[in-house]
């Protein structure tokens, strides 16, 4: 290239694809699995929150975080293999994948489940609403179903929404 005497679009196209040719041998395709992905993009987030706590999530406070805990409590006796990934603005519970989203709000916890809307029992339309439809929620990363919870008595319609979240997290 140094020593041609022309460079024009023609001959970068012809060394462009001699290139390529050359890096396929170099670097062949990975061929990796959705579950390895899934496995090294929840460690990624493990690592990235290490050391964040509950007090470190913006909005927590006394009667919102006794929710959050309660919450808490009953996602990981599900499963002990339940992370927490935690961030400045929201907790998020994952299998491999984020199946429930805490945000702590003014006098509520807010909680997105990844269901959907139109799959809801007739008990649980009257305390959730469709994110899917919404344009912005705001510290929420997650779609589904969102949920308020103002004391510990919301966890008696709450549970089952937990529960299917989870097993429909593993499908």
């Amino acid at each position: 290239m140094r020593d041609s005497d022309e460079w024009n679009e023609a001959l970068m196209l012809k060394r462009a694809k001699r290139l390529a040719k050359i890096a396929l041998k170099l670097w062949p395709k990975l061929d990796v699995g959705a579950q390895a992905v899934a496995e090294a993009e929840l460690k990624d987030k493990k690592r990235q929150a290490a050391g964040l706590t509950v007090e470190d999530v913006g909005g927590m406070r006394a009667p919102i975080k006794k929710l959050y805990e309660l919450l808490e409590e009953r996602v990981l006796r599900i499963d002990h293999d339940i992370s927490v990934i935690t961030t400045k603005k929201n907790r998020t519970f994952y299998t491999l994948s984020p199946f429930i989203q805490a945000i702590p709000r003014k006098n509520k916890l807010a909680v997105i489940l990844t269901l959907d809307y139109q799959e809801l029992d007739a008990n649980a339309l009257g305390y959730c609403s469709d994110t899917r439809d919404w344009s912005f929620v705001a510290n929420v990363d997650l779609s589904g179903v969102y949920c308020d919870l103002h004391t510990k008595d919301d966890f008696e319609w709450l549970s089952g929404l937990i529960n299917k979240a989870y097993e429909e997290t593993l499908t």
